[in-house]
């Protein structure tokens, strides 16, 4: 399971960011990003412990006892560990299934998959699913739930916190995750592996780089573990009582910094526990080198060469032996590659086609995907808006042959019967994991299997009705046998090890499965009646999803980790080891089956009630002589359904202060909004500076297509005043006089918009990587009083992102906006302001190499080219204190623009003659070559500096150009946000 960090303030900066969005309603801010789906409304019920309040719906009811008593037990854990007490109950909210997880409102962001479950920080809010493994699920309640004691421990008053700006500052990341990780006890042969693959191939990342976990790229896993493992060698050596001493040294620290934490505690600083532990780490794992098996000196690696792919897993043999199939996994999407099987020549990449259309991700948990016993087909589950479908695939031609959509919360790991006419498959429904079938002809379902274990991995025997599969007893998985006929079950494998991922052998005498018997994931086989053990690998790191070539049964296909990546090899049969493993035969005592209704709770009624999630008190004071006194609430109801938030800001240069209110609705699939505010502006536009004040009240709709397409409406009434402090005595653009310093002027519109917007961009560490997203506008004004302004707004804005390798890319985007009516708007892309005039704004500058006062019409288009190279992975510094800066790129960039009208008055910047014409010249193609006259060029080189959350520090550098000759010298630009 992958976890992720710092939900606790994503609500907040989401919040913040639709501001953007409400206090300037006449502007559209080109906001793009993928949507949350609602597709249902929860009935919310609470129930009560000593030391938590949990929101349940009544599906996932039965499971509320149990998240109860692992709730308390970890309490009474973590509590004698860190000596500390919660001062109040804490709320626990709970999925009974993933899908219904990522519909949750307590934080804005879209959740991935990967997501497990998360603590905020603003209401000591806990949310988890369930994902059918009761042992996982008490594991993330104890990992969550300790997050909450750190929490309140290290910001116990977080009000003063908050206006300290000390809640910005955090332990280190391996230090929360670790202790977490450790209070859980999750600790596996997984993470053992991912810990001492690292150490084998030098990959450890010191402790001292793990603040956040950015360092790591995609191997997020590794820091939980590397964090867990530091942790528990702290406790060994340091003793169990230091972990409340050096959460109290935080607590006490401003900018909670780790290293003094630690001499104060243990006597040593940061670097040096670092090197202790390394060291400890390396003396556990390299002896494992002389007796075991190293991945890059056995069988065949069928996807070394795979550059593209971050994951390749589940091998299925072709019945006829000479071909594989696997998914893969990378920045872009799933999708299945067939290979041979000999060395690794792609034959087909299948699904390709069918991504974005049919599937948006394959469920790759237990097999993953299944051959037809007639070799035409493929078989495999894959999710699209929000459900699971069956997807049968030809192998020839890649097309859909069958899509049938699971009546489950989530369904995964299917496999053909012999007669290649039906598939049966896991169903997570109702918190349970079980066995079902599905005949083809007429999608006829069956359930198989009925109990409260977690059932996985199900597999056909290749010429009788019986399926063997994994399934969690007491704990730990094992190998199970089912007659369809009889309708008996046994179970064949026994001990304290996980048995998973079984599949019967050609001959359908034996079962071949993966099992972490000696502390390391290694491929067996077992007869059928459970009497003979043979080990067949002895691999360094692990391996998974074994399967033997048909037929024969000569070679072995299976997925081995390896430099933190999983690759698909196979094994002669004289390169298997097989070693009989004598069996300690035991029969272990069955948990009890519960009956669901005797899990059932006595809940009340949720009730909707407002409370704070941040007040932020601010006093400034700028070198210009100017004060700033700022007070913004954000509140919510527990779910994050319902949304208020109301912020003051004055300025002493300012008349008036600046205030907004605004209310959201989130509990439906479509989002609703108000607000109603007030705000100050002040403008340098060429020669008019001026202050504008626009007050006024707006509406607001989105409703989610899908995923990744969206429609948002918007209506509103403002009222706007301007000022000039300085101007021009004529206005080429408005053809008009400015006849003093200090006229004022006064206008009001009533404004409707529409929006489409689309965005499927897939991130890498920093910013967009592939993938494209757009947003098509339209805003209209409706002149009900004879001071409204009349005005047809039209946007464009559209990005596109190649890929170019693994961590480079060429981002291209274009932008066209134009205006038309009696009072039609201006739009500037080469100003670094937020906003013009009339209303339209662009976050940071567009066009790079000129000032405002050049491109500036009410009719304009943009095209940006720009090739994305890392450059500094991290610099480290140790001076005032320990610090560093991470994800440093350098960019090449071509940018063009065009505007109508022309400002008559702006200097020619290349030396040449202002060539007169009344329309719109781009270009002209003389004796001396082309050279752009209308049409406006710049070059450049600059560098990104990331600051975390995909935000980071821009430097360019720009030279304009038309083509013929350049500009003279250099212009600077600086921004801070997300890169386009």
């Amino acid at each position: 399971m992958i976890k992720q960090k710092n939900y606790e303030l994503i609500s907040v900066f989401f919040i913040l960011f639709l501001l953007a969005f409400i206090i300037a309603p006449e502007c559209y801010s080109q906001s793009f990003g993928k949507n949350k789906v609602i597709r249902k409304e929860f009935d919310w019920q609470t129930y009560k412990t000593t030391h938590f309040i949990i929101y349940y719906y009544p599906d996932g009811e039965w499971l509320v006892r149990t998240m109860a008593e692992a709730a308390e037990l970890a309490y009474v854990k973590i509590s004698n560990i860190l000596e500390h007490e919660i001062s109040k109950q804490t709320p626990l909210i709970l999925y009974k299934s993933h899908d219904d997880f990522r519909q949750t409102n307590v934080i804005l962001e879209p959740l991935s998959e990967g997501v497990g479950g998360f603590a905020e920080l603003l209401k000591y809010r806990v949310v988890i699913p369930f994902t059918g493994s009761i042992d996982d699920f008490q594991k993330v309640i104890t990992h969550e739930i300790t997050h909450i004691f750190q929490y309140d421990i290290l910001y116990k008053n977080l009000l003063a916190h908050i206006y300290t700006g000390e809640f910005l500052s955090s332990p280190p990341l391996w230090f929360i995750e670790g202790m977490a990780e450790y209070m859980s006890d999750d600790w596996d042969a997984q993470g053992e592996m991912v810990l001492r693959d690292a150490v084998m191939n030098n990959s450890i990342v010191p402790l001292s780089r793990l603040q956040d976990f950015g360092p790591l790229g995609s191997r997020v896993y590794l820091g939980y573990k590397q964090g867990q493992s530091a942790v528990q060698y702290l406790l060994d050596n340091y003793g169990i009582d230091k972990l409340p001493e050096i959460l109290r040294e935080l607590k006490d620290s401003r900018t909670k910094d780790m290293d003094t934490a630690l001499k104060n505690t243990i006597g040593i600083g940061l670097e040096k526990f670092d090197e202790e532990w390394q060291l400890e780490i390396k003396k556990r794992y390299w002896p494992n080198i002389a007796d075991k098996q190293d991945p890059n000196f056995i069988g065949t690696n069928l996807t070394k060469k795979d550059k593209n792919s971050y994951y390749n897993y589940k091998p299925t043999w072709s019945p006829g032996g000479d071909l594989l199939a696997y998914i893969a996994y990378g920045f872009e999407y799933d999708e299945i590659i067939i290979i041979s099987a000999k060395d690794g020549t792609i034959f087909s990449k299948l699904t390709r086609d069918l991504y974005g259309n049919i599937y948006n991700s394959i469920r790759e948990k237990g097999s993953g995907l299944a051959w037809s016993p007639d070799g035409d087909k493929i078989a495999f589950v894959g999710r699209k808006g929000g459900n699971d479908y069956l997807l049968v695939v030809n192998v020839i031609t890649g097309e859909l042959i069958n899509k049938i959509k699971t009546p489950f919360d989530t369904a995964y790991s299917p496999s053909w019967s012999p007669d290649g006419e039906q598939i049966c498959l896991i169903g997570l429904k109702n918190g349970g994991a079980d066995i079902y079938t599905f005949r083809l002809k007429d999608e006829f379902m069956t359930q198989i299997t009925s109990d409260p274990y977690d059932d996985n991995s199900p597999s056909w025997h290749p010429s009788e009705p019986k399926i063997t599969y994994s399934s969690e007893r007491n704990g730990k998985y094992k190998i199970i046998t089912i007659d369809l006929n009889a309708q008996e079950s046994r179970q064949i494998t026994y001990g304290d090890q996980n048995d998973i991922q079984p599949s019967w052998t050609p001959d359908g005498s034996k079962i071949v499965f993966s099992s972490d018997m000696n502390g390391i994931y290694d491929i067996y086989t077992i007869t059928a009646d459970g009497q003979e053990l043979i080990k067949l690998t002895n691999i360094l790191t692990g391996c998974f999803d074994p399967a033997l070539s048909p037929g024969d049964s000569q070679t072995l296909a299976l997925t081995i980790y390896n430099n933190s990546k999983n690759h698909i090899y196979v094994l002669k049969s004289k390169e298997l080891l097989n070693e009989k493993i004598p069996i300690a035969k035991q029969e272990e005592p069955q948990e009890p089956l519960e009956d669901i209704d005797d899990r059932s709770v006595r809940g009340r009624k949720y009730s909707f009630t407002f409370s704070p999630d941040i007040i932020y008190v601010n006093l400034g004071y700028s070198s210009g002589g100017s004060f700033q006194n700022t007070v913004q609430f954000i509140g919510s109801d527990m779910m994050g359904d319902h949304r208020f938030i109301a912020g003051v800001d004055s300025i002493s240069l300012q008349y008036q202060p600046n205030f907004l209110v605004a209310y959201y609705y989130l509990k439906k699939r479509a989002d609703v909004g108000s607000a109603l505010f007030s705000w100050n502006d002040f403008y340098i536009e060429g020669g008019n500076n001026f202050w504008q004040r626009t007050t006024g009240i707006a509406g607001y709709m989105s409703y989610p297509l899908s995923e990744y397409n969206r429609i948002d409406l918007q209506l509103s009434r403002y009222f706007r005043s301007i000022e000039y402090i300085e101007s021009v005595k004529y206005d080429y653009f408005y053809d008009e006089y400015i006849e003093e310093i200090g006229s004022k002027k006064s206008d009001s519109a009533t404004s409707l918009g529409a929006s489409i917007v689309g965005d499927n961009i897939v991130w890498n560490y920093y910013g967009p990587f592939t993938g494209r997203r757009y947003n098509l506008s339209i805003e209209k004004t409706l002149k009900l009083t004879e001071r409204d302004v009349d005005q047809t707004n039209a946007i464009l804005d559209y990005r596109k992102y190649y890929k170019l390798g693994r961590r480079s890319n060429f981002a291209l985007r274009f932008i066209s906006a134009a205006s038309v009516g009696k009072d039609k708007e201006r739009f500037y892309l080469g100003s670094s302001f937020s906003q013009s005039q009339g209303g339209f704004s662009f976050n940071k500058t567009l066009m790079r190499g000129y000032d405002s006062k050049y491109l500036y019409g009410n009719r304009v288009g943009l095209l940006n080219f720009e090739l994305r190279i890392p450059f500094v992975d991290e610099l480290r510094f140790g001076w005032p204190f320990t610090w560093g800066l991470s994800g440093i790129r350098g960019v090449a960039f071509m940018d063009f623009a065009g505007v109508y009208p022309r400002n008559p008055e702006a200097d020619d910047v290349y030396g040449e003659p202002i060539v007169s014409n009344k329309g719109f010249q781009p270009w002209i193609d003389d004796e001396r070559g082309l050279r752009l006259l209308d049409l406006r060029s710049a070059v450049g080189l600059g560098f990104r500096i990331g600051l975390g959350s995909m935000i980071s520090l821009s430097f360019d550098f720009a030279k304009p150009t038309d083509l013929r000759k350049f500009g003279d010298g250099y212009k600077f630009h600086f921004g801070l946000g997300q890169e386009f």
